[in-house]
């Protein structure tokens, strides 16, 4: 993080097509502050979609391990069969 990442909310108020470019450009998020303590974050939108999809991924992986840990798992064979029933039926 860069001091120049750093700016205070009164900056963007003056300065906001400056910090969105910077954004974009930078790919780095922006902390603002409020009265010397960080408020909030601003992150570019590709930024907030790879984000998104990661932690989308992340949480079907802890699903995954806690249906392992449970023995709540069935045979290839058996899901291809199930699969295949329903698409029959559709």
């Amino acid at each position: 993080m860069l001091t120049e990442d750093i700016k205070t909310i009164s900056y963007l108020k003056a300065h906001s097509a400056q910090i969105f470019s910077q954004i974009a450009k930078s790919r780095r998020p922006v902390i603002l502050t409020q009265k010397g303590s960080p408020k909030a974050v601003l992150i570019s939108t590709e930024t907030y979609k790879e984000m998104h999809e990661a932690a989308g991924i992340l949480k079907m992986a802890s699903i995954g391990e806690n249906e392992i840990k449970n023995k709540k798992i069935i045979k290839q064979t058996e899901l291809f069969e199930r699969i295949e029933k329903k698409l029959k039926k559709a």
